[in-house]
């Protein structure tokens, strides 16, 4: 499957992807951000990366539609949910960090 960036604020992005037949899929996702590094035998600079999937379900989701009447919709939802999330965390470690 091939898979394009349709949403992307901050760190929250949401892929589509067209599977076989008439599937539809995206994918809402925490991107990850990745250490330079060496994997065999080759040095890789930092970079962003997909989560593993191990982690999915926890900073990756999977919308169909074959499981949503609106996949986009949902996905969109995820997305500004997590969105949410890291502005309410970002706004409470900053007002911790002003009341210190």
């Amino acid at each position: 499957m091939g898979y394009r960036q349709c949403y992307r604020e901050n760190n929250v992005a949401v892929y589509f992807a067209k599977g076989p037949g008439n599937r539809v899929e995206y994918e809402t996702i925490e991107i990850q951000l990745l250490a330079a590094g060496e994997f065999a035998g080759k040095l890789y600079p930092p970079r962003e990366a997909f989560p593993s999937s191990a982690a999915w379900g926890r900073v990756g989701w999977t919308f169909t539609s074959n499981s949503h009447r609106d996949p986009l919709a949902a996905a969109l939802a995820k997305a500004r949910g997590l969105i949410g999330e890291t502005e309410r965390t970002r706004e409470a470690t900053m007002s911790k960090e002003e009341g210190a």
